[in-house]
């Protein structure tokens, strides 16, 4: 969705009762195309490696996939199921291929229910013994390089 909030402490996501992730705390969110996906430095020394601030400059919009795990300060049961799943999510390559599929015009659709949950609305019949088509059948694709104003919509 090109959004990235910035702010991963868990007191800033809930969960609904119907399962969905909300965000609650939106004064650090930016585009994730501006984001600077970078990778940790090394220091040099002990004492850069142990100092309480980066001995590194940091941006206003660099972004560092290898400290998430400190920020999300998850349980170590929830951390182990979570580092099975999604360990690409404290890699570099993984935020900076989602960035180069974001600015070629890739659209990410998150659905908020598994297929087995949604609804599909059907078209009326069209005769006698003909099956309606799905919606999503009828659809065209979206195309990132055609105006929405020319499509009419």
């Amino acid at each position: 969705t090109n959004i990235f909030p910035g702010d991963l402490m868990l007191k800033n996501f809930g969960v609904t009762r119907h399962g969905r992730v909300v965000f609650y705390d939106y004064d650090e969110i930016s585009l994730l195309t501006e984001c600077n996906i970078r990778e940790l430095p090394s220091g040099d020394d002990y004492d850069e490696e142990l100092a309480d601030e980066p001995w590194y400059g940091v941006g206003q919009h660099d972004m560092f996939p290898e400290e998430f795990e400190r920020f999300l300060g998850l349980p170590d049961a929830l951390r182990d199921v979570f580092l099975q799943r999604h360990a690409d999510l404290f890699t570099v390559d993984f935020w900076r291929d989602i960035q180069r599929q974001l600015k070629a015009g890739v659209l990410f659709h998150v659905a908020p229910y598994g297929d087995d949950k949604r609804i599909r609305r059907e078209l009326p019949p069209t005769g006698a013994g003909q099956l309606a088509q799905p919606l999503d059948a009828q659809a065209a694709p979206i195309d990132p390089n055609v105006d929405t104003a020319a499509r009419g919509g």
